[in-house]
């Protein structure tokens, strides 16, 4: 499986180093010695993920995406490339490792990119080459002729993209909305997918930790990273009191978490110098781009209330 990362930084934080510092962190998940995930040991995590990377960042109201084929290490300007990326407020980032149906190539390199909507993937479509068509007929006609790769990540976002056109309302809602119908879609055709997902626009962020309840398949790592020294924010329901980031459990209830959180990091593994906490299974978390505010929806509960 790949590695995915997100920061969002509101702080208005000067110290282009330590921003670069932790994109490179990111990066050296590609060719680490050994993986490191606490707290979860699941077959979907790899050691290794040389197959490319690429990075997004949002600057004066539009996403911008840069995409390698190759190892970091192997990119003479890199050093340059992260400088520039650093100075974002909004960076997301993906270290690929291909799957056997899907070749080492530029098409196939994530962020995938569409009109201001930019998407990443850590999972799998189980048995998605055999079924590829299927997925692709479920894909209005002009977005299909977009696809330009191979992967089923890109298949998903232009899926999702596709059910999008079909909900109109406030933007958050019709994001969720969009993005259960493509998970319900996907699942009546496979027999089990794996989804960490990014997917963006200017304004919503969507992010998933998500697997079909099948067999003993566990969705892959995602963690909250948090510097050390940081206060631990909270997370708040309707009728609840305030519960500490720390101590979420392994689900989150079915009413939903929400809070503020102007400095964001997101990882498939611990960014080094922070604290982790593991996102618990089949999360769904929407952020507003723009504030920091955050909700923490069980999926599984979603896709009951909106069935």
């Amino acid at each position: 499986m790949c590695r995915i990362l997100l920061c969002l930084d509101l702080t208005s934080e000067s110290n282009l180093d330590i921003r670069s510092h932790r994109l490179m962190d990111f990066l050296k998940q590609s060719d680490h010695l050994r993986k490191h995930t606490p707290g979860i040991k699941n077959e979907h995590d790899h050691q290794t993920h040389t197959d490319g990377f690429g990075f997004a960042w949002y600057n004066n109201h539009r996403w911008y995406t840069y995409r390698n084929p190759l190892l970091y290490s192997r990119v003479p300007d890199l050093p340059k490339l992260i400088r520039r990326v650093s100075q974002y407020d909004f960076v997301l980032g993906h270290i690929r490792h291909a799957s056997e149906s899907s070749e080492r190539t530029l098409e196939n390199t994530h962020p995938f990119y569409y009109r201001n909507h930019v998407f990443l993937h850590n999972g799998e479509i189980h048995g998605f080459p055999a079924k590829r068509n299927v997925v692709r007929n479920e894909i209005d006609a002009d977005l299909r002729a977009e696809i330009k790769g191979q992967t089923d990540s890109e298949s998903f976002f232009y899926l999702f993209l596709s059910k999008l056109r079909g909900f109109s309302g406030p933007r958050v809602e019709t994001l969720m909305m969009a993005f259960l119908e493509t998970i319900d879609f996907v699942e009546s055709q496979f027999e089990w997918i794996t989804l960490n997902v990014v997917v963006s626009d200017k304004t919503h962020t969507l992010v998933s930790r998500y697997c079909t309840p099948y067999g003993r398949h566990r969705p892959p790592s995602l963690y909250w990273n948090f510097p050390v020294d940081s206060p631990k924010r909270n997370l708040t329901t309707v009728d609840s009191p305030k519960r500490n980031l720390t101590t979420v459990g392994s689900s989150i209830p079915p009413e939903g978490l929400s809070g503020v959180f102007p400095k964001l990091i997101v990882s498939s593994e611990p960014i080094a110098h922070y604290q982790q906490t593991m996102v618990p299974a089949n999360t769904l978390m929407v952020i507003e781009n723009q504030t920091g505010n955050v909700s923490l929806s069980n999926i599984r509960h979603l896709r009951r209330m909106n069935s």
